[in-house]
């Protein structure tokens, strides 16, 4: 009996394990994907490298 519960007291951590990790994975794939497209839109120009200085000189947040 005592080997019974040990078994099921190990599988049921890996399935937790497997549960941490599966749902890391997808919050990490989701901000790939949400960095991905937040810093530029087609249709939208390129900022220029001197607009960036100025941006982050006036001390507003860098994007990208």
């Amino acid at each position: 009996m005592d080997i019974l519960v040990t078994v099921g007291v190990i599988l049921a951590m890996i399935a937790v394990g497997a549960l941490v990790i599966h749902v890391i994975n997808v919050h990490h794939a989701h901000d790939i994907a949400e960095h991905e497209y937040e810093a530029f839109h087609p249709g939208d120009p390129h900022e220029s490298a001197e607009e960036q200085r100025d941006d982050t000189a006036a001390g507003r947040p860098r994007r990208g």
